[in-house]
């Protein structure tokens, strides 16, 4: 805002907004190398479990398939709780109705 009403010098918000942007990238390459293989597996499966949650149409009955793609492992935990443990390292606890 300062640049376009003519406050701030072209020049040096140029200069900064050239540093600023490569220091992003740097920050970006540093991410990126600190991912390692686990967090990248973690990673697509993921967008792997968005992407079958986004194509997904309404639920009329069970289907074997999906829920095969999404759950890992079912741990029943007590005669009122079940674990869900999906893809993704993501898990939910729920209550059975009795």
């Amino acid at each position: 805002m300062l640049n376009s009403q003519g406050t701030l010098d072209s020049a040096y918000f140029k200069e900064r907004t050239q540093e600023l942007d490569r220091k992003l990238q740097t920050a970006q390459k540093q991410f990126h190398a600190n991912l390692d293989d686990k967090d990248g597996e973690r990673f697509d499966e993921l967008r792997k479990l968005i992407g079958i949650f986004e194509r997904a149409e309404p639920i009329a009955e069970f289907d074997e398939i999906k829920f095969g793609q999404i759950v890992n492992k079912i741990t029943v935990l007590s005669e009122l709780e079940i674990r869900f443990d999906l893809i993704g390292n993501i898990g939910f606890t729920e209550q059975i109705a009795r």
